[in-house]
């Protein structure tokens, strides 16, 4: 169950469990709640997903949830995984609604925010509705200990409410590096300085600013660096601008979307500036690719990069220390390969086929 299927963490994480529970043996079917942007559909269904639209139109719409209702009784006997807050929410108020008939739900936190912020009084009204149908769930999971702590500070639950399964990665997945790298030549075209990347949607959160103002401090020192930021989103003409007004037309490239499976593994550097963060697939996959990463300690990334030990961390918004975080690894790379290679084996037992084990042993 997921509230949309555009592109983004939850549907990267339902499609790689998915995988590899057909692979097991079980029959997988994705339920989706909004048409809009459903673009994954096409993917799911070649992997040999069933699609289940539930064409949920409003924030509060009965035909919906009626339809709901419908399918879970038909699917009685199923094992329900539920990603974010809207599908787990309206998947346990159906299921509160089927009166008594026992589902097996294991519920999915993605995300550190979770409860949309809101007013006091509203905010107080839904954490007590989200423990009260927390009841309906067998377990609740979160992606990193950080999630299941913030969740806890707003009192959403307790410790012992949550258990820990972090997001999958298959290293297997992506190109070798020297195919990645060529590919990045033909995108770059000129130059043969080192690569450095960043993979996300183009939207404030994100917080190029901060990666474009870094690159004006590492090309002074390393003129032949490259910047190369990859993805779409209304952000896009506010980086180019703020490229041109420090003159870095010649160093950052903004090529658009492209498959990271097919370019990651080429970089040099993997770099993630953003302002708030869950678990995300981006560090996830660097790691997974030996791919020396930077990036801003927020979410669960200091937890991802073990503080330090597996990559650099910075202050969120200091371009200072971002900048000075890349030439440290283009300066000592002996250093940078040693903290890639044990941030590669930690990858090892994020292998979805594990993780797949570990939600099934769940509903037992």
């Amino acid at each position: 169950m997921i509230d949309e299927l555009e592109i983004g963490g939850a549907q990267n994480q339902i499609l790689l469990l998915g995988r590899a529970m057909l692979a097991m043996g079980c029959e997988v079917s994705v339920a989706y709640f909004r048409e809009k942007g459903a673009v994954l559909v096409p993917q799911l269904q070649s992997a040999g997903f069933f699609t289940l639209p539930l064409h949920k139109q409003r924030r509060l719409d009965l035909a919906f949830l009626i339809r709901l209702i419908k399918l879970l009784y038909s699917n009685i006997d199923s094992k329900i995984l539920s990603f974010g807050y809207t599908a787990n929410f309206w998947t346990r108020i159906a299921a509160f609604l089927l009166l008594g008939r026992k589902l097996k739900i294991v519920s999915c936190v993605r995300d550190h925010i979770y409860i949309p912020i809101c007013s006091k009084p509203t905010e107080r009204i839904l954490i007590w509705l989200e423990r009260l149908l927390a009841r309906n769930s067998l377990q609740i999971v979160a992606n990193s200990n950080a999630a299941a702590r913030s969740l806890i500070k707003r009192g959403v639950g307790h410790k012992n409410n949550f258990i820990v399964i972090p997001n999958g990665v298959e290293p297997q997945a992506f190109s070798q590096r020297s195919e990645a790298r060529e590919r990045l030549q033909n995108v770059l075209h000129l130059g043969k300085g080192p690569i450095i990347g960043c993979m996300s949607r183009l939207v404030s959160v994100k917080d190029h600013a901060t990666l474009v103002r870094a690159a004006k401090i590492v090309v002074h020192t390393v003129p032949d660096a490259r910047i190369l930021i990859v993805g779409e989103g209304p952000e896009r003409k506010r980086i180019e601008d703020l490229r041109s007004n420090l003159n870095l037309d010649k160093h950052i490239f903004l090529p658009g979307s492209l498959p990271g499976h097919l370019y990651l593994a080429g970089f040099d550097i993997a770099v993630l500036q953003s302002l708030t963060e869950g678990m995300p697939n981006f560090i996830l996959e660097a790691m997974a690719t030996e791919v020396p990463v930077v990036a801003s300690s927020v979410g669960a990334i200091p937890e991802m990069l073990e503080n330090g030990k597996l990559g650099i961390l910075f202050p969120v918004g200091d371009h200072q220390a971002l900048a000075e975080g890349i030439l440290s690894i283009i300066k000592t790379p002996a250093e940078a390969r040693s903290r890639a290679a044990a941030a590669l084996s930690k990858t090892k037992s994020m292998q979805p086929e594990k993780l797949a084990k570990r939600y099934l042993s769940l509903f037992n």
